[in-house]
């Protein structure tokens, strides 16, 4: 595992992908354009988050202050780890790489091996499940008040929104049996 702070993701350079056979993936060129595209996604999964909680009693939303703040603080680290919990070699693993990207303000994991398109598709939306819809249903169906776990809840909802993007890439792009690999912000794939 590595902690890299850089204004881009790291390349590997052993992996020659076109030399291997693998084909790139129809995606946005930069983290930019994917953060453009995506965060429609994300303000709508916030706003259903608090929009069910409201419906069960539990008041909550997403205004700027110490405890969106908070939110934040708890979300981001625990969300990349989920990411890095699900890769084929999990965290400990010397192709996880943890970053952030200053200039876009964004945090990531990043798995340098292949990856089954399954295991691929379960890792991008793994944060998505565990911090914002289990905790939802939960606290709906025992209707417990608890309008910080739903503030928690909608900011890992906002923050999925990449991941919920890139899960329909590839969902949609890809055969079942396929392989992916990163090879910094590109994706490629090949038929298994």
């Amino acid at each position: 595992m590595k902690l890299i702070i850089a204004n881009k993701i790291p390349e590997n350079t052993e992996f020659c992908p076109v030399e291997e056979g693998w084909k790139s993936l129809k995606e946005p060129k930069s983290v930019v354009v994917t953060m453009l595209i995506s965060l429609p996604i994300g303000l709508l999964m916030s706003s259903i988050v608090i929009g069910i909680a409201n419906l069960y009693g539990i008041k909550s939303d997403i205004k700027l202050n110490i405890s969106l703040i908070l939110a934040l603080l708890i979300v981001i680290p625990i969300h990349e780890a989920i990411h890095a919990l699900a890769f084929p070699e999990s965290i400990k693993s010397d192709k996880v790489i943890f970053g952030i990207l200053p200039k876009v303000g964004a945090f990531y994991a990043h798995y340098e091996g292949e990856m089954k398109k399954i295991r691929f598709l379960i890792t991008l939306l793994a944060p998505l499940i565990i911090i914002t819809v289990i905790p939802l249903a939960f606290l709906c169906i025992t209707g417990i008040n608890l309008p910080f776990i739903i503030k928690i809840s909608s900011v890992n909802a906002l923050c999925a929104c990449a991941d919920v993007f890139g899960f329909f890439v590839i969902l949609f792009q890809l055969p079942k049996n396929s392989l992916l690999r990163n090879k910094g912000i590109k994706t490629y794939w090949k038929p298994l």
